[in-house]
């Protein structure tokens, strides 16, 4: 994973028909509203951990995912220095001021990506995540331990069956 510039990630989203807004998060190129569902992420250890996954999996198609950070966010030091360890390997460290903006990649995509959920739901971060083969708007955002699901009547469909399987099943890794 690395730290992605603003015009950089603004051409990749360009083409999903999303953008940074001014808040940092991800949103609508037009001004319509985008349809969404809402979870609230339960507090068990591992009935979280089961919903990461599960939410990594709906988000994560294609090569990469795009990992936004909005200006909601911000961390204690120790969180901090998990993010550092998790996203930038230890190598870097990440300027929060100028760094919203990660790009996952790679074969440790999925599993990087179902800790940072795990993490960010965690601590209530504010992160938006969409990837290569998102189509009519599709991106999860994490807010509060909330996850917001957005998309068109198909992307929100599958929502809804991923929402009422993750109430239902709490503990099952698979539908």
């Amino acid at each position: 994973m690395e730290a992605f510039d603003r015009v950089r990630a603004e051409q990749l989203l360009l083409t999903l028909g999303l953008k940074i807004g001014d808040w940092n998060e991800l949103s609508d190129l037009s001004p319509s509203k985008t349809p969404h569902r809402a979870f609230a992420a339960p507090t068990d250890a591992l009935e979280l951990y089961v919903a990461a996954h599960r939410l990594a999996s709906w988000i994560s198609s294609g090569s990469w995912t795009l990992l936004q950070i909005d200006n909601s966010t911000s961390p204690m030091d120790d969180e901090v220095a998990v993010f550092e360890n998790l996203v930038l390997k230890g190598r870097h460290s990440w300027d929060i001021a100028a760094q919203h903006t990660f790009l996952l990649g790679g074969s440790t995509r999925q599993s990087t990506l179902v800790l940072l959920i795990y993490f960010a739901l965690l601590f209530t971060w504010h992160v938006h995540l969409v990837s290569e083969a998102s189509s009519s708007g599709q991106r999860l955002a994490l807010q509060d331990g909330v996850a917001y699901f957005f998309g068109d009547a198909s992307t929100t469909a599958a929502a809804d069956a991923l929402i009422a399987s993750l109430t239902s099943e709490p503990k099952a890794l698979a539908s």
